[in-house]
């Protein structure tokens, strides 16, 4: 996997299929990130190292923690 979180670009692994998604260490450049930048890439990177799986419906990703507890919710529209 590869993108940009808003001020760093990151990159790494993961593994998927249809009832399970984990992300490997993400690797990161860094740069100088403050406030609330800063505080919503920590908090995109922290839900990558927790993702357990995820849920589609439509156009909408939810990946999900160990619980299935949401982490984040992406859209492609």
């Amino acid at each position: 996997m590869a993108g940009n979180v808003g001020c760093n670009r990151i990159n790494g692994t993961y593994e998927s299929d249809s009832k399970s998604l984990k992300f490997g260490p993400a690797i990161s450049t860094r740069m100088a990130c403050s406030g609330a930048l800063a505080e919503r890439e920590q908090a995109f990177l922290s839900a990558l190292e927790n993702a357990a799986g995820f849920q589609q419906i439509g156009s909408v990703f939810v990946i999900v923690d160990a619980e299935k507890k949401k982490l984040m919710q992406l859209s492609a529209d």
